[in-house]
Parts: structure tokens; sequence; C-alpha cells
């Protein structure tokens, strides 16, 4: 169900924003990630306790890193550089346990074609291997 844009979750009893929902938002340098994460529950209508949530820098390749609460959100956009295409985009998510590493992360954006050739070559080498060992063995 869908109200002002803001989908309703059954199980939660509450309106959360629809993903890639953007806004702007004034802050000054001297809010925290906590007062950002209050003011775009505010401003979305949203009721959750803002201890659930937290905001990430999302890269093109997947990347992500996870503000922590005594940052400056306005300070790290502007470290981050202009809201171009193609650059970290800075995201209110609900909290995870862990980030994404580099080395997964440039995997999630892969064409499958790409990633169907690289799994191809992980089993033939497998099947090399293998047929080493029985020859060895048997």
């Amino acid at each position: 169900m869908s109200f002002s844009g803001h989908m309703y979750s059954t199980k939660t009893s509450a309106f959360r924003p629809k993903y890639g929902t953007s806004t702007s938002l004034r802050v000054n340098s001297k809010q925290s990630t906590m007062d950002v994460i209050k003011l775009l529950l505010k401003k979305f209508a949203v009721e959750n306790d803002a201890n659930e949530f937290n905001l990430y820098s999302v890269h093109p390749s997947g990347e992500s890193h996870e503000f922590k609460l005594t940052d400056f959100p306005l300070l790290r956009r502007i470290e981050m550089g202009p809201d171009d295409e193609g650059l970290a985009k800075i995201f209110i998510m609900e909290r995870r346990t862990e980030e994404i590493s580099l080395e997964v992360a440039q995997y999630l954006n892969m064409q499958i074609p790409v990633m169907q050739a690289i799994l191809r070559k992980f089993e033939e080498e497998e099947e090399r291997l293998v047929d080493k060992i029985r020859e060895r063995y048997f």
C-alpha cells in the first residue's frame, strides 16, 4: 500500500519512503549523523525510532560505508565531491552489522555474462586439479 509516495508495512504499522527516494535537506556543519537521521525521519513522516537507521555513502561500484554517529554528514558530503552521476550518494537505511568489503563490492554491479565467464574459468581449473589428483592416486 502506498500513501504520498510512502510504502506502508503491515508488519510494523509504519510508513517508509520508497527505496531511492530523493530529497533535499538543510543541514549545517555542526549537525551530527543522528541529527540528520532525525530530520529525515521527520521529513518523511516515519514513526520508527531513529536508532534503527544510519546514513551510508554508497558508491557506484556497490561499495558502501556506514557513517559514524559522531560524523558530520555535511562535511562528508563535501569530501565526496559534487553530486554528479557516477559519484557516491548518501542513503538512510536500516542499520546493518557489517560493511561490504572492497573485494565483494567490485562484483555487485558486474554483468551476468562476465560473472558466468569467471565462474566457468574457476570450474575448469577445479576440473584440472581433480584430474591431477586422480592421476596421482589412482
